[in-house]
């Protein structure tokens, strides 16, 4: 769920003026799964062809950073039926604390079902006072039965704070709660960058643009983006001439396509 807001996912989930939220369903846990499963096939087809096994990497904040800036804005601008309001996943229960609240400048992503992580983000903040209320060391009366009232007291602390001195904090005490990154956050990401994530493409119509790359890395056989997407209808003939329409029959569903 962190992958998915320093992914660039979470920031356009719900509803428009209203705070993020976390993915359903734990989606990038899933989405990950199923990248790095497809990453082991990719390595296992390599290994027929070059008698070569290699390392497969698969960082779950890379593949929501290319579902976000392709998925995401589907999810927001189509209005699918699972869309919901509010800073907290409806029906999450559980251990406190599972929600996106607002920062000096921003918004965090605090969710964790472990104590561990909670205990530590709590002793970074000096403990405060309200902590040794015994009615704010239940975790899972928390989560399950006044979680709002969790947050308001969390809020002025992280208020004072941007998602960047947040997430400092949390490295240093190795808190694994992560900032909300808007898409120009995600494409000016330091991590990314390092690892290489995004492409270059260039094409004659608009020039050089940056791209998502692939979500998987391979230490013998790196992706490579060989050319850029096609344009509408542009290897159209070459599609049909593999599947064994002649230069004649071509012309002619151009043709009629045309008419029609």
């Amino acid at each position: 769920l962190h992958a998915g807001a320093m992914g660039g996912a979470s920031i356009v989930i719900g509803e428009l003026g209203r705070q993020p939220l976390p993915l359903p369903a734990s989606q990038p846990d899933y989405q990950g799964g199923i990248n790095g499963a497809c990453g082991g096939l990719l390595a296992l087809l390599a290994r027929e062809k070059t008698g070569h096994g290699q390392h497969v990497d698969v960082a779950t904040a890379e593949v929501m950073a290319f579902y976000g800036g392709i998925t995401s804005p589907l999810y927001t601008e189509t209005g699918l039926p699972w869309r919901r309001s509010g800073h907290r996943a409806s029906g999450s229960g559980g251990y406190y604390p599972y929600a996106i609240l607002p920062t000096k400048d921003g918004y965090f992503c605090l969710i964790t079902r472990s104590g561990h992580p909670w205990k530590r983000f709590l002793d970074a903040l000096g403990n405060p006072a309200w902590t040794r209320d015994p009615r704010y060391r239940d975790r899972a009366a928390m989560g399950r039965d006044y979680p709002d009232e969790v947050d308001a007291l969390i809020v002025p602390y992280l208020r004072e704070r941007t998602s960047a001195e947040l997430q400092e904090l949390c490295r240093r005490h190795a808190i694994p709660f992560a900032p909300v990154r808007t898409a120009e956050e995600v494409a000016r990401c330091p991590q990314l960058t390092a690892r290489d994530f995004f492409v270059q493409i260039t094409r004659a119509e608009v020039g050089t643009l940056t791209y998502p790359g692939a979500a998987w890395r391979f230490s013998r056989t790196p992706c490579q983006v060989l050319s850029p997407a096609p344009l509408l209808g542009e290897h159209t003939d070459l599609v049909l001439g593999r599947l064994g329409f002649s230069a004649g029959e071509l012309a002619s569903l151009r043709h009629e396509a045309i008419i029609r």
